[in-house]
């Protein structure tokens, strides 16, 4: 009687255990679909991938279809890429690679070193006094192969002074890194150099990395972004493992900063973004990157403080204070365009807010070719205050003030403002709560000289730290620092991504409105004519200029304005 109750028992055990399994299997494909579903839905073709890229460099698995077939052709930009070296003599690169104590998995990044397919090539090692065998390995490995230079620290100086030390040594056109613990596909070196040759203007470049946490473990991740400058000054996406220079480069900089301890290859990119050298992004993933390949790696243990890190490139200090904010340089701010070369016409638009109305015209109002500018305000309240500070600015000659029933998402009466500054010169639209940066509006008039066939300019609008909504726009955002919220994901506004990316500027087929450059031939033949458009922040509007007047919308990286977002 008790085995024939136990095996009941058993039975009804296991059939629940049955139906558990088989809720727990759908449950994981359903969990499955729905990512598949919402992967696929992020882009449907590889100038989809690369434009995402733009602001959200990282592609989890499981990679779809589409992921897949963009893998591919980026293999097939690479051998497009090799082919430059096919009928000329290969010119020297330097491989700088530091290490310490690290015997057991040195001779895979070695390895991958020796065995690319492009042959002439230097590789220096530098040892910073390792104790577990480590010499001895690469002094075997060396006398087999007159490539390698070793370089002994008979003490433990960090990698800082190895790569520098390194460096100084290195004879190569151009310097490649490889740290002891990630490889390289055997195709890198060769590809990379393809693509100088490419590029001839370039003094650096990187590629994309697989990401995995160690030799052994499958791939995770894939690393790759086109070349977005305030995305890397807020979040680091181009690690030292896939990046490359010329050597005249460190000549004319120098190498890594030997105090920081951690972030000293973000600090070095930074280094050479700040001065303008031409970088380019490639689209290939020719670098392994290994999150766990071993135990003494620095950032695991290593505290640090961003603010060290930030200091040297830091261009802007942002002040806030009784609900004004206002931008002050530091010695590392540089001005491109010193003079406004033609008088320009600006629009703002106001609102009912007068810190905001004063924070916006106060960097106008002083701004270095003020003669040149003729600045028309609209407000259509009834706020004594603020139409008591507009009259005044009015009555100096400063600026001109139409209380008018106006705005940029209802433009009717609008060429009633632009004809009273009696010329037809361009025009910059504006909302009260942006306020410009030095230079930008020389930047704007040089590119819209430069850019021909250009009918609107933009100007990158950097959103202040701590503000989580901007995620919808640049997913990546590390929302500690600022960053530009006019590329983005929610508006997915990129269009023709050049497929090697300088980010000097990029095309865009709408943008939120914040501030506008626009030509008067597009003025006069859209806005003015064409009572229909009645918004300049809508996607009719961006679609006429696009289709009607066969005009681009480009945003220019080099001009900067700040966003006053409502928490302020």
């Amino acid at each position: 009687m008790k085995e024939k109750f136990s095996k009941k028992i058993l039975s009804k055990s296991n059939q629940f255990k049955y139906y558990k399994n088989s809720y727990d299997e759908l449950s994981k494909k359903n969990k499955e679909l729905k990512w598949e579903l919402n992967r696929n839905s992020l882009y449907n073709d590889f100038d989809g991938m690369i434009s995402r890229s733009y602001y959200n460099p990282i592609i989890e698995k499981p990679f779809t279809k589409v992921d897949k077939d963009c893998f591919s052709f980026m293999n097939i930009i690479g051998s497009y890429l090799r082919t430059n070296l096919n009928d000329i003599d290969e010119p020297l690169v330097s491989v700088i690679m530091p290490v310490y104590n690290r015997v057991g998995i040195v001779k895979h990044a070695i390895k991958s070193v020796l065995k690319q397919t492009y042959k002439n090539l230097e590789l220096i090692i530098i040892d910073d006094g390792s104790s577990d065998g480590t010499i001895e390995l690469i002094e075997d490995i060396s006398n087999k192969d007159n490539r390698i230079k070793l370089i002994k620290h008979k003490e433990n100086k960090g990698v800082c002074k190895s790569r520098n030390d390194g460096l100084k040594l290195a004879k190569g056109e151009y310097i490649f890194y490889l740290d002891s613990d990630n490889t390289w596909k055997k195709e890198y070196l060769k590809t990379m150099v393809g693509a100088y040759l490419e590029l001839p203007d370039a003094k650096a470049l990187y590629c994309g990395q697989y990401i995995a946490e160690n030799y052994f473990s499958p791939i995770k991740e894939v690393r790759y972004g086109s070349f977005n400058k305030s995305l890397l000054y807020n979040h680091n996406y181009i690690d030292l493992n896939c990046f490359t220079h010329k050597k005249e480069v460190y000549d004319k900089l120098g190498g890594f900063r030997e105090e920081l301890k951690r972030l000293n290859d973000y600090d070095f990119i930074l280094k050479i973004v700040d001065n303008d050298f031409k970088l380019y992004s490639i689209p290939v993933i020719l670098s392994n990157y290994f999150s766990k390949n071993s135990h003494n790696r620095i950032t695991d243990n290593v505290k640090y403080d961003l603010n060290d890190l930030f200091k040297p490139h830091k261009r802007y200090i942002v002040n806030i204070n009784n609900k004004h904010l206002t931008i002050e340089y530091t010695n590392n701010f540089k001005v491109k365009y010193n003079k406004i070369k033609d008088d320009i016409n600006i629009v703002i638009f106001l609102g009912n807010e007068i810190t905001n109305i004063e924070d916006c015209l106060k960097p106008l109002l002083e701004y270095n070719n003020f003669e040149k500018l003729n600045i028309a305000t609209i407000y259509n309240g009834s706020n004594k205050e603020i139409k008591d500070y507009l009259n005044s600015l009015e009555t100096k000659g400063l600026i001109k003030f139409f209380n008018e029933n106006i705005n940029y998402d209802n433009l009717s009466g609008i060429n009633k403002v632009i004809d009273s500054f009696k010329n037809n010169k361009d025009i910059i639209f504006l909302k009260n709560d942006v306020i410009i940066t030095k230079g930008l509006i020389e930047i704007l008039e040089e590119y819209s000289n430069k850019l021909e066939d250009s009918g609107i300019l933009l100007s990158r609008i950097i959103g202040l730290k701590g503000n989580n909504n901007f995620r919808a726009h640049v997913p990546y955002i590390d929302t500690r620092r600022s960053c530009d919220i006019i590329v983005s994901n929610h508006f997915k506004n990129i269009t023709n991504i050049p497929l090697f990316c300088d980010g000097e500027y990029l095309e865009l087929n709408f943008a939120q409105f914040f501030l506008i450059y626009m030509k008067r031939e597009v003025y006069d033949n859209s806005i003015k004519i064409n009572p229909k458009l009645k918004s300049i922040n809508s996607r009719d509007f961006y679609n006429y200029i696009k289709y009607i007047l066969n005009k681009k919308i480009y945003l220019i990286s080099d001009a900067n304005a700040f966003y006053k977002d409502s928490r302020i």
